[in-house]
């Protein structure tokens, strides 16, 4: 026997582990025909509620009418409404995005905010199995993989879609047995937009081939939906075991990764907002021995020897650098760097972390300047009788790219006395006539033990 819409909406909610018959529930009502049935329906089963509606003055008078029709509905049905106005275009136009992205953002946040504040349990919308389908189409024409392909999930976080197993004619034929009154939206039947365009030319198309299209693509976007979530469970476990973490920065051995794909490695990468394009050219990156550089709005990717690295993307501190002027702590460049004087050597100056530098202190001159070093620099590494370019230093070390581009210097009187973390100027050393020792010491270093 046939079930009736209810018990497959009570099923759906119950096999999809949805919300329970305790808790609150805060529903986004537009005034059209789905938000409101979702809304009787949740009333025929007692369940308890609100109503939650954006006014986003997209269309004059329309919205209008749309705000007066769902806080009459609240009335009906005897529930809470919370109702918000957006200044839709000026967010689109500050954060650069389109119309329908800008009032998806501001709908959602506004929902987050009414949970937390009133204590309620699910954000519950009206999608349903055509919309589904139509969000599935516009993906794949975006070239999204596997987060596209399983469309809208009945359940996300503290979002529910209690209606994702019904196709818009059940949706409009339990409407008119109801007798239940809803708001046109005149936008919906506008082809200037791509979503529309998919539900009026192109989804029509699919049907004429598999007239239970929107079906099959909801029971393929479940499974789907399965497989996706066992997959990013796998690719979170390997990236804590392949991914170091320091100071912000991702790193991982080139080697580790290359023997995973390129659907492995936009995976470990798609937070970062890399691209699927972006994520093919890095893993052939990896089998190179050239050093490669990606960027996304957000991070940097370099590839560089053996190593891959995902760093933030952040304003750089002025060039300037930071002077010192007497002994104290100094901060730059996220390093916390340490100036004091003493007039005797430590036991283990000889062997010492290259963290700390002893220099002569009075062949320095102050203040002294801590910056990153620039084009043209160079220094006579301790130990050497020449001088040496910094860049050419730093390829010698094999220093990597991002780390070279933040080396930092100690200066005095524009000449390098320490290369940071690597080595000292063999003018500044200490020696039998030495009186004062300036003793120089990252106070934030990695945990190494090398010598200086």
């Amino acid at each position: 026997m046939k079930l009736s819409f209810e018990q497959q909406f009570i099923k759906f909610i119950r096999e999809n582990e949805l919300f329970s018959d305790l808790d609150h529930l805060l529903v986004a009502v537009s005034g059209g025909s789905d938000s409101v049935l979702l809304a009787h329906l949740l009333k025929k089963l007692h369940l308890k509620f609100s109503i939650a509606h954006c006014n986003f003055k997209l269309r004059g008078e329309e919205s209008e009418g749309d705000e007066l029709f769902v806080s009459n509905l609240a009335d009906e049905l005897n529930v809470p409404i919370y109702v918000k106005h957006f200044s839709t275009d000026q967010y689109a136009t500050d954060q650069k995005v389109s119309i329908q992205m800008a009032a998806r953002a501001l709908r959602y946040s506004w929902f987050q905010e009414i949970l937390k504040k009133e204590k309620i349990n699910y954000i519950i919308t009206a999608h349903h199995k055509d919309d589904l389908a139509e969000t599935v189409l516009l993906n794949l024409s975006k070239g999204s993989v596997l987060n596209g392909l399983h469309g809208i999930k009945p359940k996300n976080n503290n979002i529910v879609r209690p209606l994702l197993w019904a196709s818009k004619n059940e949706i409009k034929k339990y409407i008119a047995e109801e007798k239940i009154s809803y708001r046109e939206d005149s936008s919906n039947h506008s082809s200037k937009y791509q979503r529309n365009l998919i539900r009026h030319q192109i989804f029509p198309e699919f049907e004429k081939i598999n007239p239970s299209f929107s079906e099959t693509i909801l029971q393929t976007s479940l499974l789907r939906n399965q497989i996706n979530n066992w997959f990013e469970t796998y690719c979170l476990t390997l990236k804590d075991q392949l991914f170091s973490h320091h100071q912000g920065i991702l790193s991982c051995a080139k080697e580790a990764l290359i023997k995973f794909n390129e659907a492995i490695i936009f995976e470990l990468i798609r937070t970062y907002n890399f691209t699927p394009h972006q994520a093919i050219n890095i893993y052939k990156a990896l089998k190179g021995t050239e050093s490669k550089e990606f960027n996304s709005k957000t991070h940097r990717i370099i590839i560089d020897r053996s190593l891959l690295q995902i760093i933030p993307i952040i304003e750089h501190e002025k060039n300037d650098g930071v002077l010192v002027f007497e002994e104290g702590n100094y901060i730059y460049q996220s390093q916390i760097i340490h100036f004091n004087f003493t007039k005797y050597p430590p036991a283990q100056f000889k062997q010492h972390p290259p963290h700390i530098a002893y220099l002569d202190a009075d062949k320095i001159i102050f203040p002294l300047q801590i910056r990153v070093w620039k084009n043209g620099d160079y220094f006579q590494p301790f130990g050497m009788q020449g001088n040496k370019k910094i860049s050419d230093y730093l390829t010698d070390i094999k220093q990597g790219k991002y780390e070279k581009e933040h080396q930092l210097v100690v200066v005095s009187e524009d000449i390098i006395c320490w290369v940071v973390n690597k080595r000292i100027d063999e003018r500044f050393k200490i020696d039998e006539t030495t009186e004062r020792i300036l003793k120089i010491e990252v106070l934030n270093h990695k945990n190494e033990t090398l010598h200086s």
